[in-house]
């Protein structure tokens, strides 16, 4: 017997001021040989410190850009966007992908939150693809089962 044809499910999240519309013709572009199923989420329209307060969509508040490492981070901002993507990660489980065949990934802010959380889920999913981004040093990556995670 054949065995089932191998499948992926990837959530890919937005840059600072962007849509998850606005990336969708990467499903084409990465022309991926495996079955794919795609989310493109929304991040909420929140004022910027970095844009003088003006509202714009954005996963977490962001100081100055660009981004430096003495840069402060918000961690309730954070907190709430890594439950938002830790829940549509859930949601695939539900749909009978394993943790293994689950990526996050993401663009600039948006592959800063993928890498959050990803290290942060409580089961070793396929892995973060982020482009343009860094892993923010004062939020503490710890899974929420409780392991340390090596950063």
């Amino acid at each position: 017997a054949m065995s089932p044809p191998a499948k992926l499910a990837i959530i890919w999240i937005h840059g600072l001021g962007d849509r998850g519309s606005s990336w969708v013709d990467l499903k084409r572009e990465m022309g991926m040989p495996l079955e794919a199923t795609w989310k493109f989420p929304d991040a909420p329209t929140v004022p910027v410190t970095c844009n003088q307060g003006h509202a714009s969509t954005s996963w977490f508040d962001i100081e100055t850009i660009p981004v430096t490492g003495e840069a402060k981070d918000y961690p309730a901002d954070i907190e709430a966007s890594v439950k938002k993507i830790h829940g549509m990660i859930s949601e695939y489980e539900k749909e009978g992908y394993q943790p293994n065949e689950i990526f996050v990934g993401g663009f600039s802010q948006g592959g800063a939150l993928s890498l959050q959380s990803v290290l942060r889920y409580p089961r070793t999913l396929g892995g973060a693809i982020c482009s343009k981004c860094g892993l923010m040093r004062d939020v503490w990556c710890q899974s929420d089962h409780g392991a340390a995670v090596d950063a």
